[in-house]
């Protein structure tokens, strides 16, 4: 027959045992949950900041064509004489010329820009082509194509000229060989129009070897890639030397199916390229274009297959060590302090780990009392460590995007509840990346932690949010909402300073949450966003968005 001793022996090791592996495999399941969602948001992240950066790139390519067009129209005078008048004809050309070049010039990647006119009212030759091969040269005239020598099916002579005709509208060409000047371009091209009379089109050509740059130079885990894709998932450029990455290799109905689901969370959309397991986040472009970054599950796992290790092994260690301190004590008399340990090992089981072990005893069962104390509090320090990678920025110790996403339900709970008051401030870091490519990412995460700080100094460190790179959010809460003029002045006089490594320059925006026209809290982002791009816009007219060392 069993003694008492032999079974209080048996349950305290069960009760180890079982806390022991209990706690470690809530904190595996913890830690996988964590870490895969952190992993979600940086490539989701990384997709969303990089397409960002690539629409405003087609959208000052936009503004710059629409701009010439919109001058072309104003210093239009009439079409009898452009018809009739060589000599007018002439002049308007020289005219719009040096607008355009100007024009072109301030335009990253433009390597030509065109007036062509409509060859019903004008010569099949006449207007304006300016060239150049990359942007160190300045733009010389090139010969400009006899649209009458060439079929309007004829894409790749004259399809810049009929596809926009053809569609009535602004249209972004696929990326072509221009034949006429043999460089692999993109083209933004604008139909020219007076009085629903259609006078030519005005286009600019951008180095197509410009965007592939941009995209190559994207870096996601260890081999991760950067993909840019066009409307039908048809891959368009993607960083040198990846095998597998071409219409042929299947690769481009991933993207068009992952660009066509519906994303309502942080999920990676999975496949499997060359046998090689693989997720994906995707970005539509204003323009119907498709950024995708994509990389191995056995990279983005990575730090969480380490993780769960590290958890597995000290659980198997804490189960070793506390079976050997009971065989140690199990000929001491066991009384109270044995219901003790065990209401304790179930409390551990039950996931609390902030409970006190009352015992008084001096022997080996005190001990133990004291180092399973000492487990809790490490199991503890370990789990809130965990939830610490969870909620805060490791680079700038401010909360993360999911202490972010957190806190915005909250607020729109509130919101549907009607007692909602609070103000969103918003501010972007300028030139972060020219200092990254200029000074190396270590001065740049310098400048990031240094304008993290002055954001905190002005809001609370608690307020703050870290939502991308160089994006920062201050939810301000509802006591403080009548501070947000003296905030934006803080913010104001401290933007512009200058270290020995660079300016610190940034542009910030607020906005109050108003019930009467806000029916989310994504409003009063959108608003306090708009302001400041508003505020980095006037930086940049006054020449301080623009210095950066």
């Amino acid at each position: 027959m069993r003694s008492i001793q032999t079974k209080l022996i048996a349950l305290i090791l069960s009760g180890i045992i079982i806390c022991a592996f209990i706690t470690g495999g809530a904190g595996v399941l913890g830690a996988q949950s964590v870490i895969d969602n952190n992993s979600a948001q940086y490539m989701n992240l990384l997709c969303k900041e990089k397409s960002l950066e690539l629409d405003t790139l087609f959208n000052r390519i936009e503004q710059s064509v629409d701009i010439i067009a919109e001058y072309a129209i104003r210093q239009f005078k009439s079409l009898d004489r452009l018809i009739s008048d060589a000599e007018y004809l002439d002049q308007f050309n020289d005219i719009i010329s040096e607008f355009a070049i100007t024009a072109a010039n301030n335009t990253d990647g433009s390597i030509g820009v065109y007036l062509r006119y409509n060859p019903d009212i004008a010569p099949a030759n006449a207007g304006i082509f300016y060239v150049r091969n990359n942007e160190r040269e300045p733009f010389k005239p090139f010969e400009l194509t006899d649209l009458s020598l060439y079929d309007e099916d004829d894409l790749e002579h004259v399809g810049w000229y009929y596809i926009p005709i053809k569609a009535g509208k602004p249209v972004w060409l696929t990326p072509y060989l221009n034949k006429n000047t043999g460089v692999k371009m993109i083209s933004y091209v604008v139909p020219l129009r007076e009085e629903n009379k259609l006078l030519g089109v005005v286009g600019m050509d951008i180095d197509f070897q410009y965007i592939s740059d941009f995209v190559s130079e994207i870096e996601i885990y260890n081999s991760g890639v950067a993909v840019l894709a066009d409307s039908e998932g048809n891959v368009l450029v993607h960083e040198k030397n990846c095998d597998g990455y071409d219409n042929q290799g299947g690769f481009a109905t991933h993207i068009a199916v992952a660009a066509s689901l519906s994303k309502t969370d942080d999920s990676l959309y999975s496949y499997s390229r060359n046998g090689v397991e693989s997720k994906m986040s995707v970005g539509t472009l204003s323009n119907g274009m498709t950024l995708a970054v994509t990389a191995p599950v056995s990279e983005i796992d990575d730090a969480k297959n380490k993780l769960i290790a590290s958890i597995l092994i000290g659980a198997a260690t804490i189960a070793v060590l506390f079976t050997a301190i009971t065989l140690f004590i199990a000929k001491r008399t066991f009384t109270r302090p044995i219901l003790q340990l065990t209401d304790a090992a179930k409390k551990i089981a039950d996931g609390d780990l902030s409970f006190q072990i009352k015992c008084s005893s001096k022997d080996e069962i005190g001990t133990l009392a004291e180092s399973l104390s000492h487990t809790a509090k490490s199991l503890k320090k370990n789990i809130d460590y965990i939830n610490g990678l969870a909620f805060v920025d490791s680079l700038t110790g401010v909360n993360n995007y999911t202490a972010y996403r957190r806190d915005v339900l909250a607020l729109e709970e509130k919101i549907e509840a009607k007692t909602a008051c609070f103000a969103v401030a918003v501010v972007d870091i300028n030139n972060l990346k020219p200092i990254n490519d200029t000074c190396g990412h270590d001065i740049g995460n310098k400048l990031i932690s240094t304008v993290a700080n002055i954001i905190c100094e002005v809001f609370g460190r608690e307020h703050v949010y870290r939502i991308g790179g160089d994006e920062f959010v201050a939810i301000i809460p509802a006591d403080k909402t009548d501070k947000c003029d003296e905030y934006a002045a803080e913010l104001e006089s401290e933007t512009g300073g200058k270290t020995d490594d660079f300016y610190v320059s940034f542009a910030n925006g607020i906005a109050i949450y108003d019930s009467g026209i806000d029916t989310d809290y994504e409003d009063v982002f959108k608003r306090a966003d708009r302001k400041m791009y508003e505020n980095k816009a006037l930086m940049k007219q006054h020449g301080e968005g623009s210095r950066h060392v």
